[in-house]
C-alpha cells in the first residue's frame, strides 16, 4: 500500500537496506500510482481520490528487506521520480543518478541515508505540489464557442459537457494538473452591452481545476481578481440539473474597479453604474455507467436598470490536459540520462489511465435568458 505521509529520515551515514527503500517508493506511489482504485463519485469522502497520477506502481527491483542497498536500486526510483519532475515543470532540477564509488572499483556503491533523504524530499515537494503541471501539455483554448446575439436582460446563460470515458479518468485528468478553460467574449451592440466586453478582457481566462478555479486577468481594462468557491471535487456527487454548485464569481468591479460611463469607460476605485454585474461559473458532475460527465455553466448577471443587452455574447470552452513527460524531443537529449536505467526509461504517460488525444466538449443549451436574476 502507498504511504500517506513522508518517512523519517534516517541519519546520515547509516546504511540504508531495502525496507528502508520500499518505504520511500511506497511513499512515491501516493503521487505517482494511485492509493485507491475504487474510488468512486459516489463515495461520502473525496480526500483520498485527489491523490494519484494514475501511474504504474514505482518499481525498484526486489531484494532481501535486510539487504543492502546500492546505487543500481536506487538510480531506479531516482529516474522514476525524475520524470515526475520533469511532468510538473520541465525547468526543474533533476536528481543526479548516484554512481559507484572508484574507491570500490566494480563493487557497486552502498547508498547513505543522506541519498535516500533527498529523493524522499524531493518527493514531499512533490506531493506538496502535486496539480502542478509544467509546459508537457496540450493547451486547446478553444474546444467550442457558443455564441448567440438574442437580447436579453436580468441574466444570461450557457452550458457546455466535457465527456471522459470514467470517473477514474476525470480524477486522472484534474489529478496531474488538467484544468477546464472558458473565455467570454462580447461584441457590437449598445455602449452599456459593450462595457460586458471590458469586463470579460479584464477577467482573461478562467480555468477550472482538481480544487479552485482561477483566472488569469486580461493587462486591460484593469486585471480582475475573481472569487474561487471550487473546483472539480467540491461538484456534488449526486446528480441533480439543478444541483449547481458555484465555483468562481467576478464582479463588474472585480473588487477593485467598476466601470462608471457608457461611452468613456472610465473607471473608479468604488462604486459606478456597473458594478453590480457579475460573471458566474457553476458545474455539476453526472456518472451514466458508460461515461462521466462534468457540465459547466456560464451566468452573466446584469442590473435590471441598465435594460436589454443586445450584441454578440461568446463563451469559448478549453482545457489543458497533461501530455507525456519528458517528451519525445526531450527524450533526444540530455534528459533521457535522468529517466534511463539500465536500457529501461521510465516517463509519465497518461495514456495509462486510457487518455486520448482530445477531449470530447459538446454544446448543451445556447445562450439563454435567465429572469430568476431579475432585479
Amino acid at each position: 500500500m502507498p504511504m500517506r505521509y513522508k518517512p523519517t529520515a534516517n541519519a546520515a551515514g547509516q546504511v540504508i537496506e531495502y525496507t528502508d527503500l520500499n518505504q520511500v517508493r511506497r511513499f512515491y506511489d501516493f503521487v505517482w500510482g494511485d492509493i485507491n482504485t475504487t474510488s468512486a463519485f459516489s463515495d461520502s469522502d473525496n480526500t483520498e481520490h485527489r491523490y494519484g497520477w494514475g501511474q504504474a506502481e514505482p518499481t525498484i527491483g526486489t531484494a532481501a528487506p535486510k539487504a543492502i542497498i546500492e546505487s543500481a536500486h536506487l538510480n531506479e526510483l531516482v529516474a522514476q521520480v525524475n520524470a515526475g519532475r520533469r511532468h510538473q515543470d520541465t525547468n526543474n532540477t533533476l536528481i543526479a543518478f548516484y554512481r559507484p564509488d572508484p574507491n570500490f572499483g566494480t563493487t557497486p556503491e552502498v547508498i547513505d541515508a543522506v541519498h535516500l533523504n533527498t529523493v524522499s524530499n524531493n518527493i514531499d515537494a512533490m506531493l506538496s505540489n502535486k496539480y502542478d503541471l509544467g509546459s508537457d501539455a496540450t493547451q486547446v483554448s478553444s474546444a467550442i464557442t457558443i455564441s448567440e446575439s438574442v437580447p436579453w436582460e436580468n441574466g444570461y446563460y450557457c452550458i457546455a459537457r466535457y465527456d471522459f470515458t470514467d470517473y477514474a479518468q476525470a480524477r486522472y485528468f484534474f489529478n496531474t494538473g488538467g484544468t477546464l478553460r472558458v473565455e467570454l467574449d462580447q461584441s457590437g451592440g449598445a455602449p452599456a452591452s459593450i462595457v460586458w466586453d471590458n469586463i470579460f478582457n479584464s477577467i482573461g481566462e478562467m480555468y477550472i481545476g482538481a480544487e479552485e478555479t482561477t483566472n488569469t486577468p486580461g493587462p486591460t481594462p484593469i486585471p480582475t481578481y475573481g472569487l474561487s468557491s471550487g473546483g472539480f471535487y467540491d461538484m456534488n456527487n449526486t446528480y441533480n440539473a439543478s444541483n449547481w454548485r458555484l465555483l468562481f464569481t467576478a464582479n463588474g468591479s472585480g473588487g477593485t474597479y467598476s466601470y462608471s460611463g457608457y461611452s468613456s469607460y472610465a473607471y473608479s476605485t468604488y462604486g459606478g453604474m456597473y458594478s453590480s454585474r457579475q460573471v458566474r461559473l457553476y458545474g455539476y458532475c453526472r456518472d451514466t455507467g458508460s461515461s462521466f460527465q462534468v457540465f459547466i455553466k456560464v451566468l452573466l448577471i446584469e442590473d435590471a436598470d441598465d435594460g436589454i443587452m443586445d450584441g454578440t455574447f461568446d463563451a469559448d470552452f478549453g482545457y489543458i490536459m497533461a501530455d507525456q513527460s519528458p517528451n519525445a524531443s526531450a527524450m533526444l537529449s540530455s534528459v533521457a540520462n535522468y529517466v534511463t536505467v539500465n536500457g529501461t526509461q521510465f516517463i509519465f504517460d497518461p495514456t495509462r489511465y486510457t487518455w486520448t488525444a482530445s477531449l470530447p466538449v459538446t454544446e448543451v443549451v445556447t445562450w439563454t435568458q435567465d429572469n430568476l436574476w431579475a432585479q
